[in-house]
């Protein structure tokens, strides 16, 4: 359930240092009086604070001291979330947050300088872009789940994108008493009528370089877009002809192992992104999955571990630029995975003579995953994955139920990690 209210600084002040205390060490000195008010927010799993660019009706119609930015400067307390990109056709995650991290500095960095530019995307509470890998399709075990958590016969889980919403409706479970709620913060106008002020300088520097770093990733895609050309030149000497598809996802992979762009990991168990414990509970108790609940989230190599891996799918894309429709594919996902190896191995071996291009592949590896037998010996099978990959075989709930290697999220799966 979504509820706001305003508090003061003290109210929230430990909550704060606990997962931003840079930034509460800068308010401390600023020592704020009780009119610097801010908007304490509860959300529940799924809940959309900003919705295709529009603040939620709760916050917009009854704190209008939000209304200065299009996107007001907030901190997640406790929980993270999702920004990402609705099309007609499809999500398109992002970003993640996690708690601590602040949102809307770039917004703000437009108020203080009497710019207020409109945003079309969109954060939710938790993850948005998250599954099982399995289906979840079986009509009798739907019907279990339908008539526990009272959800319209409209959700399925059938598609990947149907999961979230399957996902909320047993989140909101109310016969249970613990729900998993985001906390986060919103600062009020009044925090920024001191720009000019050296005294308030420290908490205005903060928010400018979190707003660097937001426009840091456009910059760095531009960026790309010329050193794209080279790449292209560089595959065009070899006399390959790849079509459009297998670009834009070769593309996507060389941003991803540059920590630019987005890829799936498989949850631990962490209830940060999302209910995990209660999802997978009902799915093992209630729907009775023939399959151990491996749960893939959308996040990039500069969140995760060191060494841990990122995975893109040719089956499950989540391309920020192009259009990953079926009529762009080879007859096969297998020869599109084939395809996107040729070309990443033949800018690998371009890279010894070319510095720019290496740069690119530095320290990045690539494998290749598909759930049939690739007879040329180029492609793992899916179900070889959990031996190199403990996390996909890890949930709160410990059961014996079989990896799901016939997934179609390993339909043309590709590995990343940085060495």
């Amino acid at each position: 359930m979504f509820m706001a209210k305003y508090t003061s600084w003290l109210d929230i002040r430990k909550q704060l240092s606990l997962v931003n205390p840079e930034l509460t060490k800068i308010i401390d000195t600023l020592n704020p009086s009780e009119k610097y008010r801010l908007v304490n927010t509860s959300c529940g799993y799924g809940d959309l604070v900003m919705d295709r660019g529009i603040l939620h009706k709760s916050l917009a119609d009854h704190f209008p001291e939000l209304s200065y930015s299009s996107v007001p400067l907030g901190v997640f307390l406790d929980k993270g979330c999702e920004v990402f990109l609705e099309t007609k056709n499809r999500v398109i995650p992002l970003r993640l947050l996690m708690p601590g991290d602040i949102f809307g500095a770039f917004e703000v960095t437009d108020y203080l300088f009497h710019r207020k530019k409109p945003v079309r995307w969109s954060i939710s509470s938790g993850a948005r872009s998250i599954f099982i890998l399995n289906k979840l399709s079986d009509a009798i075990a739907l019907k279990r789940l339908r008539r526990k958590y009272s959800f319209s016969s409209m959700i399925n889980g059938k598609h990947f994108e149907d999961h979230w919403s399957l996902f909320q409706h047993i989140s909101a479970d109310k016969t249970v008493d613990h729900c998993w709620n985001s906390q986060l913060v919103f600062f009020t106008e009044h925090w920024f009528k001191h720009f000019g002020d050296p005294a308030w300088e420290p908490f205005y520097n903060l928010i400018f370089k979190r707003s660097w770093g937001q426009a840091q990733l456009s910059v760095d895609r531009t960026a790309m877009v010329s050193l794209w050309q080279h790449v292209l030149d560089l595959i065009s000497e070899r006399g390959i002809s790849p079509n459009h598809y297998m670009l834009d996802t070769v593309k996507h992979l060389l941003l991803i192992a540059q920590r630019k762009g987005i890829g799936y990991t498989p949850t631990i168990g962490e209830e940060t992104l999302f209910p995990a414990e209660r999802v997978t509970n009902a799915l093992i108790d209630v729907y009775q999955t023939k399959y151990h609940p491996t749960f893939m989230y959308a996040n990039s190599l500069d969140v995760i571990k060191e060494h841990e891996q990122v995975y893109y799918s040719l089956s499950h894309p989540c391309l920020l630029e192009g259009i990953p429709y079926q009529g762009k594919r080879s007859k096969t996902v297998m020869a599109d995975l084939r395809g996107v190896k040729m070309l990443v191995d033949t800018l690998r071996d371009r890279a010894h003579g070319e510095r720019e291009v290496g740069n690119l592949l530095e320290h990045a590896m690539f494998q290749y995953y598909h759930v049939e037998h690739d007879p040329c010996g180029e492609i793992q099978e899916s179900q070889v994955l959990p031996n190199t990959d403990s996390r996909l075989l890890t949930q709160l709930t410990k059961c014996e139920l079989p990896f799901c290697d016939t997934s179609i999220f390993w339909r043309g799966a590709i590995q990343i990690a940085l060495g």
